[in-house]
């Protein structure tokens, strides 16, 4: 885990040196907040920052991020002051671009912890979840930028983590402090970190009554006594912004109808539940997803059109196939798991729902749909995308895993190899890019720039094969335990070897369904319906390949119940798709879970 989050680190630290300062607009917001910040002022949305400050910062901006607490803003104003003083503000300004990389990779590397979590008995697959969440291209893009959303993701994610641990593990005195200090934070960091403190502090509650002792009545109430006492503490350390500030000011307890009226934005018409499915709204999110500078969309023209939408349809089609996937192999054996580690998937599921409902609204009320909303919740989409992915066992998933994250670092390479290159790219209309950092070296000293390069691709490579080989040895050896009998419905033979389940053919529609939604994001509609049909028939190629058990189907199948000759009673397997543990409660694979007794 710790060589993917350094090889996001170092891709979004070329990022960080590749992008024109101030490029995206919300940075001028961001520093100027963090430069008033530091200074002991609350400036309204509304206000100008000095943008003569710091060589390149925009003019005509308003301040419209400090609707948001200051907590954060006051940290990074002090390395921008030292480097105002130094008489150097620009390099304070790449030390946050860097800093906001740094918070990033400690995030990821947080995400492995709460994929553990979720998966505690498939550690190869937590690996996969840290790479697949790690290198998404967006993300790897966005981190190099000066914005609050990493430093957010990163305590948000740590808060998962307590409360995960809290779960599965029960409530002490250290855990409740630990928790209820990264609820302060999140709390006092944006507004999304209110939501985040809430949801974790009610999971002490939820603690106290499964892991107490005593009767029911005494632990939940000891439960809800702890929950209440630590959302005190959180709402007295940050409703003193919320309310004095933001509510006094715009009337609103996040300010968010004050932004959208700053930026002339009106709501949009029909309703929060057409807005969640619109096809329109969701192509935007995923068009995202492969990174962009702003409203300039990255497309490297140097590379022919066809191989970019080839690239888009492998990644966005084995993706969706990882997903439904995924989502299938944890809902068949959701009543398997300790209830511990199916409350982590419940906080995990809740809370990306939260912020896709969340998000959702404040589009429909006007707002802009950023990707990085959702960051928060990328440890839900890299756990569910690496059940899928691991679902067919040692050699199948280390490959698919493996070739995942690899098609992702090339669409995240073509983004930077664009970025740093491309000549028109600027910083404002009509105006030419600064010299930054990675052009100022291959403008001075050609051959330097090069070798920086390459060792910075060595580097890369080296952590690459170190996460990779990392996946290949924690995934199990026997592709079985991923392969467990279906606890309900029939099974039908299929050429006297393979079985498959009837909602294996429902999921392998849902696949066909998302490679026809595929054909429409690109906008090919006479192509859909073929797609879709051909989608379906694939689908079900797939689906079957990693849902079906390699055993010959017992004579007479009746609704099963029974399990091909040779394997245990579905009641009686250990080694589940959704836990996936290669043996019994010993930990010895194959064995009965059962002390066999010595003779008399």
């Amino acid at each position: 885990m710790g060589a993917v989050a350094g090889l996001s680190a170092l891709i979004s630290a070329a990022h960080a040196l590749a992008i024109p300062p101030f490029l995206p607009p919300d940075e001028t917001a961001h520093v100027g907040y963090a430069l008033n910040a530091v200074a002991g002022d609350i400036p309204p949305v509304d206000a100008k920052p000095n943008a003569s400050r710091i060589p390149h910062m925009r003019e005509g901006l308003s301040l419209w991020v400090t609707n948001h607490p200051p907590l954060l803003y006051l940290v990074l104003g002090v390395p921008l002051r030292l480097a105002e003083m130094a008489g150097v503000p620009l390099l304070g300004f790449y030390a946050l671009r860097l800093a906001g990389v740094a918070s990033v990779a400690v995030g990821y590397l947080l995400v492995g912890w709460f994929a553990v979590l979720l998966l505690p008995q498939r550690p190869g697959a937590a690996v996969v979840a840290t790479g697949v969440a790690a290198t998404v291209p967006y993300s790897l893009h966005v981190a190099g930028m000066v914005y609050n959303d990493g430093f957010a993701f990163a305590v948000v994610a740590a808060l998962l983590v307590a409360a995960a641990v809290v779960l599965q593990r029960g409530v002490t005195t250290t855990r409740v402090v630990t928790l209820t200090g990264l609820a302060v934070v999140a709390a006092n960091l944006r507004v999304v970190g209110v939501a985040a403190a809430a949801g974790c502090l009610g999971c002490l509650a939820v603690a106290q009554l499964l892991h107490g002792r005593g009767p029911v009545a005494a632990r939940l109430g000891r439960g809800v006594g702890l929950a209440a006492v630590s959302g005190v503490v959180t709402l007295a350390s940050s409703a003193w912004f919320y309310v004095g500030f933001n509510l006094a000011r715009y009337d609103s307890l996040t300010g968010a109808p004050a932004l959208l009226e700053l930026h002339d934005r009106a709501p949009h018409t029909g309703t929060l539940a057409e807005r969640l499915v619109d096809p329109a709204y969701l192509r935007e999110l995923m068009s995202q997803y492969w990174a962009r500078v702003e409203a300039d969309a990255v497309s490297a023209s140097y590379l022919p059109e066809a191989l970019l939408v080839v690239g888009r349809w492998a990644i966005g089609v084995v993706l969706a196939v990882a997903v439904l996937v995924g989502v299938w192999r944890l809902s068949r054996g959701a009543w398997r798991q300790p209830a511990g580690v199916a409350l982590c998937w419940a906080l995990a599921v809740g809370w990306f729902a939260v912020l896709y409902v969340a998000m959702a609204d404040f589009v429909q009320a006007g707002g802009g749909p950023h990707l990085r909303y959702l960051w928060p919740a990328v440890g839900t989409y890299g756990g569910v995308a690496a059940a899928g992915l691991t679902a067919a066992g040692r050699r199948a998933g280390a490959v698919a895993g493996v070739a995942f994250v690899g098609l992702q670092l090339v669409a995240a390479a073509i983004v930077l190899a664009e970025v740093v290159w491309r000549p028109t790219l600027t910083a404002a209309p009509g105006e030419p890019a600064p010299d930054v950092a990675l052009r100022a070296l291959a403008a001075g000293t050609p051959a330097a720039a090069g070798a920086v390069l390459v060792v910075l691709a060595a580097a890369g490579l080296a952590l690459a094969a170190v996460w990779a080989r990392s996946v290949w040895v924690l995934l199990p050896d026997d592709d079985r335990t991923y392969l467990a009998a279906s606890p309900s419905g029939w099974t039908v033979g299929v050429a006297g070897r393979w079985h498959v389940r009837p909602a294996d053919v429902a999921l392998a529609t849902v696949a066909g369904t998302a490679a026809g939604w595929v054909a429409a994001y690109e906008h090919a509609i006479p192509v859909s319906l073929p797609l879709l049909v051909a989608g379906v028939a694939v689908g079900a190629a797939i689906t079957s390949a990693l849902t079906c058990r390699s055993h010959p189907a017992p004579p007479g199948s009746t609704p099963s119940g029974s399990a091909p000759p040779g394997s245990a009673p579905s009641g009686a397997v250990a080694g589940t798709a959704a836990d996936g543990g290669g043996g019994d409660q010993s930990g010895r694979p194959g064995s009965s879970g059962q002390r066999r007794r010595r003779g008399p």
